[in-house]
């Protein structure tokens, strides 16, 4: 089934291949708070008046924003594409936090009516970034130590850096790995990453440079390794989890923080931003969405999220959903990016996450097989509400009627989502050979990415 139109969480691995994916994930391998708000960050003025029509759901200014000197600078709720708070033709917009510590000179702009996403319309500055730009040779892998990032096991972390001078245009890639909530899922999940883990010259897939047919091989690259067990989006220290040795330091959210403040003034000028990432990596990308736009500013943030399907509740029990939310810190990270009104149940957020995310007016995909070989297993720990042993994994039906309730319901009728839904067995597709010999209809992952990046946007697959 193709649709098109012109103009990628929790992301988890099955205990078989988590052994193989502390050096990668999936098929081939390939500053505190949010926010840390600058001392001279500029308050963000205020939406455009809106239009008409309903006031964005995520609409409202910030619960922090105005002094710039610290907090979180209006993270509480963001203005949408849709309309803010003035709602029928009001003059507020929908402020989207009044800038504070993250800058900036326009949060979520009001829009013309219509139900608002947490991301749309995100002003014009740089999200208050306040570290130095990074030095690094050109068109090499290079690793950089990032100030404050650590791993779970408190053990200090960064992200590898490739840079293009002539490319006004950046790929952010988070990697997977598991996740750690239970002893037995932590027992598998990597602990560490240090300079000594990073292999400069071996990134592949969406990574490489010498892929004739990849669309991204002369932009500018960033590798985040992953190494805290909460899918890039925590922020919680000091953790004790039942059956895992010490205290576990769930800080993805806010390493990617640390890293955006010293990403923005490297890349000063740029036309585009892909945030994408496989499993673990996959979830972590789309829970990081909201906080690199706003870094961003109006540089147009596109996701790809690869085999970290945000299902519902269907699929993704309650109880289970609380416990990555409890474990991890989430109410303080993406939760409070989506807002109290647009995931107005916590325990239910993912599905509500997913469809802010697409209300946000990017251009937002997944990737996914019918049958992933990983995802379901985690999943299962869900069963018989949380109570069970052993994680009972979904079969390939279930788990195919998950994706296309995202695809046909959560996201249905959305012009800016895109999907590639490969039948049959598997685990991610973007980071190794997969990225180019896996095909749909005759079309190439790679070349229907291409098309992502480029704004044409389609649904391939069953």
């Amino acid at each position: 089934m193709t649709f098109m139109r012109t103009t990628s969480w929790i992301g988890l691995v099955t205990l078989g291949l988590l052994t193989a994916a502390c050096g990668g994930d999936g098929d081939d391998d390939g500053g505190g708070a949010a926010g840390q708000a600058g001392s001279a960050g500029a308050s963000g003025s205020a939406g455009a008046s809106g239009s008409g029509g309903t006031a964005g759901q995520a609409g409202g200014s910030g619960s922090a924003g105005e002094s710039g000197a610290g907090g979180d600078a209006g993270q509480g709720a963001m203005g949408g594409s849709g309309g803010g708070d003035a709602g029928a033709g009001g003059s507020g917009g929908g402020q989207g936090g009044t800038g504070g510590g993250q800058g900036g000179t326009g949060g979520g702009q009001g829009g013309t009516g219509g139900q608002a996403g947490f991301a749309g319309g995100a002003g014009s500055g740089t999200g208050g970034a306040t570290g130095t730009a990074i030095t690094a040779p050109n068109n090499t892998w290079t690793w950089v130590p990032i100030e404050g990032s650590k791993c779970r096991n408190g053990s200090a972390t960064g992200i590898g850096i490739n840079i293009n001078p002539a490319s006004d245009k950046l790929v952010i890639y988070l990697e997977g790995g598991g996740a750690c909530f239970n002893g037995l899922s932590c027992m598998q999940n990597p602990s560490s990453y240090g300079a000594g883990d990073f292999r400069g010259n071996e990134r592949g897939g969406i990574l490489s440079r010498s892929i004739a047919e990849n669309p991204v091989k002369d932009w500018n690259m960033v590798y985040v390794p992953y190494c805290t067990g909460d899918v890039h989006v925590g922020n919680r220290e000091n953790v004790s989890v039942s059956g895992a040795t010490g205290q576990q330091q769930f800080v993805g959210y806010s390493n990617m923080t640390r890293a955006l403040h010293r990403l923005v003034p490297t890349f000063p000028g740029l036309s585009q931003v892909l945030l994408t990432g496989v499993s673990a990596g996959g979830f972590g990308a789309a829970g990081n969405f909201v906080q690199v736009q706003r870094f961003f500013g109006s540089v147009p943030v596109t996701l790809i999220d690869d085999s970290g399907p945000p299902f519902s509740a269907t699929y993704v029990p309650e109880c289970l959903q609380e416990k990555f939310r409890t474990t991890w810190g989430l109410d303080d990270t993406m939760l409070r990016d989506c807002g109290p009104q647009r995931c107005s149940n916590p325990n239910r957020f993912l599905e509500q996450f997913a469809g802010a995310l697409v209300d946000s007016g990017r251009d937002v995909a997944l990737v996914s097989y019918t049958a992933d070989t990983v995802i379901p297993m985690f999943f299962g720990f869900g069963a018989n509400n949380c109570t069970a042993a052993f994680p009972q994994a979904m079969n390939e039906t279930q788990y195919q009627a998950g994706l296309l309730e995202l695809r046909d319901g959560t996201w249905g009728g959305k012009s800016n989502a895109a999907t590639f839904i490969k039948k049959g067995s598997g685990h991610t597709m973007l980071g190794g050979g997969s990225f180019t010999s896996t095909t749909i209809s005759g079309t190439s992952l790679a070349a229907w990415t291409a098309e992502v990046v480029s704004g044409t946007m389609r649904h391939l697959g069953p």
